[in-house]
């Protein structure tokens, strides 16, 4: 942005700042006073010149200089169109431009945002303008080809992109030369005003060719001087014939279009005449179909009367160009009129979706697809058949595509529906298409089902299918919801229930047609199977009888009776069944018997259910040995194992008195015994000298037969050990004496501890175990060789963690919070020496020495463990600041700092360019700056430094050398 001796301030930086900074720098900057003296005149207002704008009808563009479009940076113009530099970037500055397609924010927001080129193209190229210094023509281009003697508007948009109205103003001259340099028009725009935004605007002039001149030079000056302002967007230059007004119309017709449909028969006459100008006017109608051709003369049309008849769909624009007699075959010579629209307009299509055809008592639906050609406003109606049924209708538009969706529904469809459907479409211009359609509405199946008796649950229940369908139909498919998450596909299937209740049953039938039944529903109770059970008894060859005991249920909700048939499975007697509930049966030899029962409930419902049952032998034998490892101990389970035997069968019944002699009520039952099978008991009175029991061990095969044997067994006193819990230690304390562990009965023998850290005495050493929980055994043998162990967790806790921080610097009469960090739990800290620290119980508390001075933080976590660590802080007099830095990205002195002032509660600092113009301010805690204002580089040389110290050493100024 240029920026010119007078007024190189930012006209939007406030009055007060200037005069604030100017007693400080006035020796520096002695041109200040001129500077705001300038400010003031540029806030008077100037008055833009009126574009001088051809007033009667154009040409074709001789040139139209668009700059083109694409992708920011665009390319620059071709030589010697300029005499400024260009630049790739969006901001250029003094005596740059550059080719953009949008421009944003530049120099700190005093520029407006430009998003699109004149004609609202987002990606059309403008010309963006920093103007230079001096005034200076900053585009010419020579125009070839024109007429002579004949009359040429030459035009160009301008924008004005500065957003400050006080800054200064865009003013051109638009010039044209002939090729020797002679002058055959001068037009100035005048100031050119600033907006309240962005806003492009048409400036231009109109003048005449002379007999030698065909070509001419075309040239742009700036004529304001460079500074804070003159900065500019052109854009779309045109160069074109103006002459006298042109006019073309349509008799009849008011506007300039008309619409008639495509075949259309009836001629249209189109009319022109030309106003004064020309001393002899030629005429030639021109066409232009619209298919990227552009403007075609018409051979024919060389009248002020064109007649015309087009019939194919589209749309068709004429104009009538005129032009001096001999000159109308020059296009570069010729005005045109206005256009005219002749749009052929296409019949609405209508596309049928396919044969439509529905079920009776469904919903019929007719689709059409239609495309209308036109805006909205088009008509869809629909003829139904004599004696119908009442119909809806409904429309689905799409207006970007001029097309509809209309459908014509009948709910519920009766077979008298059956018939043809009209539909009549007409368009917003009067076009109408018809077309009709066929709807068939056919026939549904009935549907009907039986159900088997009796419906149980737990069973298969048979289902029949009755459905119908009047011919030449036939029912196809069958579809089955029985309600308990299953379905079928069959005619007559089953299904299995599960559970009783009640169950609506689905059935739903299809016809050849494709047409589907009503759904019949049906519910169906579905009554409990009852349960068949039944316990068999214990009994050996020498019992009389076996009495079976029912355990049969009904399962209903309100219980009936049940019916019951037994069969005892024992072929050789010659009362093998029976009805009754519980019966009694003799059986005549040992063996295995297939013994069934079935139980049926009020409502037809059956279950059964067979056991095998064995009639034992007569004569058990009781034998048991004893797994012992030659050494019992009390507190260690005696193991018996079951070793008994019968003649046939099994033994039903096992007993073991375990100290017969003292108390025969401490005893082991087993009503189903295996052989093999291990028992255990524990002795856990046994006297320190050990103690002798009786073993008795009674075995069964049925009620009255019966065995027994017996072992005298020895067992001796194991240790009573305990483990008082051990109180929880940190990491770093030293070796100690496990005490808490000890055997209280007195027996005789020796102890021993293990686990990690720990030696087998009791010495633990904490250093050498885990942190947290550790598991220790404690054992004691006794003389005999019985041994007791018991264990115990010891928590070990861990050391608290703590940094007191790097060591600091600070200014003098400051302060700085020290950055220590801890980990632990709950921790408490503690500084010390307490003497300028504001709060020493807190992790990084703030600190106000006056000296060097070592700090130390102690660190107690809630397990009672310690930690410590120490920081120095050092205390300097005053500030070195840096008065030159190199921000050339190498990573040397690439940012001009001034060390330590986070320890100053307050201060403020400014850096100034030679124009006056704050370019960094920081008042944070950190002073870093990378010579740059807003990511943009900024130039070499001498800045201006401000530091106010606030209430610790006042204000202080000097310079700051930047070198790149």
């Amino acid at each position: 942005m240029s920026s010119p001796a007078c007024c190189r301030i930012r006209f939007f930086t406030p009055i007060f700042e200037i005069l604030h900074f100017a007693p400080i720098e006035m020796n520096r900057y002695p041109l200040l006073p001129l500077l705001v003296t300038c400010l003031v005149i540029q806030l008077l207002f100037v008055v833009q010149a009126s574009a001088q704008l051809c007033s009667g009808s154009l040409g074709d563009p001789v040139v139209n200089i668009t700059f083109g479009a694409g992708a920011n940076p665009g390319p620059p113009l071709a030589s010697g169109l300029t005499t400024m530099s260009y630049i790739t970037e969006d901001c250029p500055g003094d005596g740059y431009y550059s080719i953009r397609n949008h421009s944003t924010a530049c120099f700190e927001n005093s520029w407006f945002s430009v998003q699109r080129d004149h004609t609202g193209d987002r990606n059309g190229y403008f010309m963006l303008v920093n103007a230079s210094f001096d005034p200076s023509d900053f585009y010419l281009v020579r125009i070839d080809g024109l007429c002579t003697n004949t009359m040429y508007e030459f035009a160009s948009w301008i924008l004005n992109i500065l957003k400050n109205q006080d800054g200064i103003q865009p003013n051109l001259t638009f010039q044209i030369e002939k090729l020797d340099g002679t002058v055959l028009q001068t037009y100035k725009t005048g100031n050119i005003a600033s907006g309240l935004s962005p806003e492009w605007r048409q400036y231009g002039f109109f003048f005449r060719t002379t007999a030698d001149a065909s070509s001419v030079i075309v040239r742009i000056r700036n004529n304001a001087p460079g500074g804070y302002g003159n900065d500019l967007c052109i854009d779309d230059i045109t160069f074109r014939p103006c002459g006298p007004v042109v006019t073309a119309a349509i008799p009849g017709v008011p506007g300039d279009s008309i619409s008639v449909c495509e075949g259309n028969t009836l001629p249209i006459d189109l009319a022109g005449d030309a106003g004064t100008g020309y001393a002899s006017p030629s005429y030639q109608w021109q066409l232009n179909r619209n298919d990227g051709a552009g403007f075609q003369d018409i051979p024919s049309g060389t009248t002020k009367i064109l007649r015309v008849l087009p019939t194919t769909a589209g749309r068709y624009t004429y104009r009538l160009a005129v032009a001096e007699a001999g000159n109308l075959g020059v296009p570069t010579c010729r005005v045109n009129s206005s256009e005219l629209d002749i749009y052929v307009r296409s019949y609405p299509q209508i596309t049928f979706s396919p044969q439509p055809t529905a079920c009776e008592s469904s919903t019929a639906i007719i689709s059409a697809d239609v495309k209308y050609y036109s805006p909205t406003g088009f008509t869809s109606t629909w003829t139904a058949p004599r004696n119908s049924s009442p119909g809806q209708t409904s429309i689905e538009t799409d207006e970007v595509n001029q097309t509809s969706i209309s459908r014509y529904s009948v709910s519920p469809a009766l077979r008298t529906d059956s018939g043809f459907y009209i539909l009549r479409v007409s368009n917003l211009y009067g076009c109408t298409t018809l077309d009709s359609i066929k709807l068939s509405i056919l026939e549904k199946p009935r549907a009907d089902f039986n159900i088997a008796s009796p419906p149980c649950a737990d069973r298969q229940i048979q289902f029949t299918g009755l459905a119908t369908v009047g011919s030449p139909n036939t029912v196809t498919s069958y579809q089955w919801d029985f309600g308990n998450g299953t379905n079928s596909a069959l005619q007559d299937p089953m299904s299995y229930f599960a559970i009783s209740g009640t169950y609506n049953v689905l059935l739903i039938a299809a016809a050849s047609n494709g047409c589907f039944s009503d759904s019949v529903r049906k519910s169906v109770l579905v009554h409990p199977s009852p349960l068949a059970d039944f316990k068999m008894p214990e009994v050996c060859l020498a019992d009389a009888y076996a009495d079976f005991t029912n355990l049969s249920a009904s399962n209903e909700t309100t219980p009936g009776l049940l019916s019951y048939s037994w069969d005892f499975g024992d072929r050789a007697s010659g009362s093998n069944s029976s009805t009754a509930a519980n019966p009694r049966h003799s059986y005549g030899a040992v063996g295995l018997y297939n013994v069934s029962l079935t139980a049926t409930s009020e409502y037809g419902c059956k279950a059964d259910t067979i056991k095998v049952f064995t009639i034992n032998g007569s004569v058990p034998k009781s034998t048991f040995s004893l797994r012992s490892g030659g050494l019992l101990c009390s507190r260690d389970s005696v193991i018996v194992i079951n070793q008994s035997t019968v003649d046939f069968g099994s033994i039903t019944r096992l007993e073991i008195f375990w100290d017969y002699d003292r108390d025969p009520t401490v005893k082991t039952v087993d009503e189903d015994p295996i052989p093999g099978t291990s028992y255990g008991h524990v002795y856990t009175t046994t006297p320190l000298n050990g103690s002798t029991y009786r073993v008795r061990y009674v075995v069964y095969s049925g009620i009255s037969c019966v065995n027994e044997s017996e072992q005298t067994i020895v067992v001796k006193k194991s240790p009573d050990v305990t483990f008082a819990a051990v109180p929880a230690v940190c990491e770093d304390a030293a070796p100690f004496q496990l005490v808490q562990a000890t055997e209280s009965s007195g027996i005789d023998g020796t102890s021993v501890f293990s686990g990690n850290g720990v030696n087998g005495s009791g010495m633990f050493t904490p250093s050498e175990r885990t942190i947290g929980d550790n598991w220790i055994t404690y054992s004691y043998t006794s003389t005999d060789g019985c041994t007791s162990s018991i264990g115990q967790l010891v928590r070990i806790n861990p050391l608290p963690i703590i940094d007191a921080g790097p060591d600091r610097t600070i200014l003098k009469g400051g302060q700085i919070q020290l950055n220590a960090t801890a980990t632990g739990n709950s921790l408490r800290f503690n500084w010390s020496p307490a003497a300028s620290i504001i709060d020493p119980g807190v992790l990084q508390p703030t600190v106000r020495p006056v000296s060097d001075i070592m700090y130390t933080v102690d660190v107690l976590s809630s397990d009672n463990c310690k930690a410590t660590d120490n920081v120095l802080v050092k205390v300097v007099e005053f500030i070195a600041v840096p008065n030159a830095f190199t921000p050339n990205g190498d990573g040397k002195n690439d940012y001009w700092q001034i060390p330590y002032l986070e320890s100053l509660p307050q201060f403020d600092v400014r850096v100034y360019n030679r124009y006056g113009q704050q370019v960094y301010h920081s008042a944070n805690g950190i002073v870093s700056w990378d010579g740059t204002v807003g990511g943009r580089p900024q130039a070499s040389g001498t800045y201006v430094y401000v530091f106010d110290r606030k209430q610790f050493g006042g204000i202080s100024r000097g310079t700051i050398l930047l070198i790149r």
